[in-house]
């Protein structure tokens, strides 16, 4: 009989898989993280067709199983499926404020410790919390919802800012990526990173970059984002009126890699919403350092 310790089993449980904090998070530890003491599966429970493969198949370049069994399930079969789940790991991680996650582990006799990351003031207040063992936000306002919700337990609501995965940026090829996009040396350039919908706030940025383009002609905009059917007239009809110039340019999410460079050391970087990601701080920072 072998006497090697098996690793932790950590499963991540999200409501969906999109492109965000929580799968750049995964990302990062599965990466990291010695596989010999920790072992990371993913489990996606809703997925509609207008959604991005992206995380997906990096997570399973990286050596995540990703589970997507629940796309074809229903509700009820979910919350089956995942009590069946559950019970083989040694933590459970659940993103998104995931619906199914409590139903399914009232099922369960023997419940692993659950853990619970919310990245919105809503995640935070939404569902019942005399399963979760910690709660995790990304900034303050998110874990101080948390523990409002947590009477005598508030201490086990946490603050853990997201993280940034630096060896994205490659700063070797800024200049070529700057060229591309037609960018002079001294040009401001105003980077925009996130889903365009309502909840993203795009068109803040959309009606400020305006308001700066009067201002300095020379100021240049790069948005990178990507729109659900149900936003993407909205996104289309905001950005039909920047772009009766060339000082605005849009990508989608599938370009993000190709975009990384330009974002080193950019005049101004914003990430998408507002002030709800744990990854401004970072970033306020750097927008300190260059706009002091």
């Amino acid at each position: 009989m072998s006497s090697r310790k098996q690793p932790v089993r950590i499963l991540f449980v999200f409501a969906w898989l999109v492109v965000g904090g929580e799968e750049t998070e995964v990302r990062l530890l599965a990466r990291n993280l010695d596989r010999n003491r920790y072992r990371i599966d993913v489990v996606a429970c809703f997925h509609k067709p207008s959604m991005p493969d992206q995380t997906h198949e990096q997570l399973t370049a990286l050596g995540v199983d990703v589970d997507t069994t629940p796309y074809a399930l229903s509700f009820k079969d979910t919350i089956t499926y995942l009590a069946t789940k559950i019970p083989g790991y040694d933590v459970v991680v659940s993103c998104q404020n995931v619906a199914d996650i409590y139903p399914a582990l009232e099922r369960i006799h023997l419940r692993p410790p659950l853990i619970e990351h919310g990245g919105l003031v809503s995640e935070a207040l939404a569902g019942p919390k005399h399963f979760t063992s910690r709660y995790v936000g990304v900034c303050r306002s998110i874990r101080d919802a948390a523990a409002s919700v947590m009477p005598g337990r508030e201490l086990s609501a946490l603050e853990i800012p997201s993280m940034v995965d630096f060896s994205e940026f490659d700063v070797t090829r800024r200049a070529e990526t700057r060229s591309s996009l037609g960018l002079a040396e001294d040009s401001v350039l105003v980077g925009w990173v996130g889903r365009l919908d309502p909840k993203k706030n795009v068109e803040d940025f959309i009606e400020a970059a305006a308001i700066v383009h009067k201002d300095v002609a020379s100021a240049r905009f790069v948005i990178v984002g990507g729109a659900t059917r149900s936003t993407r007239n909205m996104r289309y009809s905001c950005i039909r009126l920047l772009l009766s110039g060339d000082w605005v340019a849009c990508f989608p999410f599938s370009e993000i890699e190709r975009m990384f460079p330009t974002f080193c050391q950019p005049s101004i970087f914003l990430p998408g919403s507002r002030a709800t990601r744990g990854c401004r701080t970072f970033w306020r920072r750097r927008v300190q350092q260059v706009c002091p």
